[in-house]
């Protein structure tokens, strides 16, 4: 009876829960620099272990069978990224733009201040659920594009003022 119930539901949906439990922090965010293909987070199973990673999306609807990027691991691209933002949230030219958008709203807050909040970000992160991680990540990153030898990260204006407000 369960079996048939589970044919029941069409595999669209069954997909689509698998999916939203998939603890792939790029959804949306990632593309292939070959191909401008959207990176799906998917995942497959081999001797019972399951293997989490982003496929583009011509690959996997094979209208780029020749993707140079095809599947990428999605725990070592996740780590690639959360180890690029770290540096580029504490960078002089971030700490800077960051402290003069947050002195319009209150001229008190020094731009120390906003260094040692942005500094406390590594030592948050692994703390943080991975619906929260997901969240900052959308909030922080305009888009991430994934070349066959580096990463590219587009950060959002404006949005680690948002982000530290929402901190305080």
């Amino acid at each position: 009876d369960q079996v048939q119930a589970s044919f029941g539901t069409s595999p669209r949906t069954r997909a689509n829960g698998v999916r939203r439990q998939t603890p792939a922090l790029l959804k949306v965010l990632a593309c292939c620099g070959g191909c401008s293909s959207a990176l799906t987070p998917t995942s497959t199973r081999k001797n019972g272990k399951l293997y989490n990673y982003y496929a583009g999306h011509k690959y996997l609807g094979r209208e780029c069978p020749a993707c140079p990027i095809a599947r990428v691991p999605a725990g070592e691209l996740d780590h690639i990224i959360i180890k690029q933002i770290a540096p580029a949230l504490t960078s002089p030219e971030m700490v800077a733009q960051t402290a003069r958008e947050i002195r319009r709203h209150d001229p008190a807050i020094s731009e120390d201040a906003v260094r040692q909040e942005l500094a406390k970000f590594e030592g948050v992160w692994p703390e943080l659920f991975p619906a929260e991680q997901r969240r900052i990540l959308e909030l922080l990153i305009e888009s991430v594009t994934v070349h066959a030898d580096h990463v590219d990260i587009a950060f959002k204006p404006n949005s680690l003022t948002r982000l530290l407000k929402e901190a305080a």
